[in-house]
């Protein structure tokens, strides 16, 4: 059986937040940030692909910027301690490493838990 290593891949994580590279980029505080990634997947050896946003985020920056009597949602949150990219690219490629399928709707399933999908709630005009 194939793997979607041999059809998909991640082609890029950026960010709207900086127009930096995100190796270069470094939030004022790195233990106190929130930050957006888009993971964009597609196929291999081609530009593009889909986006899958990201939150990531540290406990400082929730606690700072929520009341303490406030509750929020996880979905599409990747909570650290730091900000170190290395680290965060690592963990997405991991994630994305152990998605064992060639088959395009299935690895949107499984990124989706992770990343809101651009066409998450896409309805086509009738």
């Amino acid at each position: 059986m194939s793997t979607h290593e041999d059809s998909f891949c991640i082609n890029e994580i950026v960010s709207p937040d900086t127009s930096k590279n995100l190796i270069d980029y470094s939030p004022i505080r790195s233990n106190c940030f929130s930050v957006t990634l888009q993971i964009i997947v597609g196929l291999k050896n081609q530009e593009g692909g889909e986006a899958f946003c990201l939150e990531v985020c540290t406990p400082q920056y929730i606690i700072e910027n929520y009341n303490h009597e406030d509750m929020i949602w996880g979905r599409h949150l990747l909570i650290v301690f730091e900000w170190n990219f290395p680290k965060i690219r690592k963990k997405i490629y991991d994630y994305f490493s152990k998605i064992n399928t060639d088959n395009w709707n299935d690895i949107v399933e499984k990124m989706s838990r992770i990343g809101l999908w651009e066409f998450e709630d896409y309805k086509p005009c009738m």
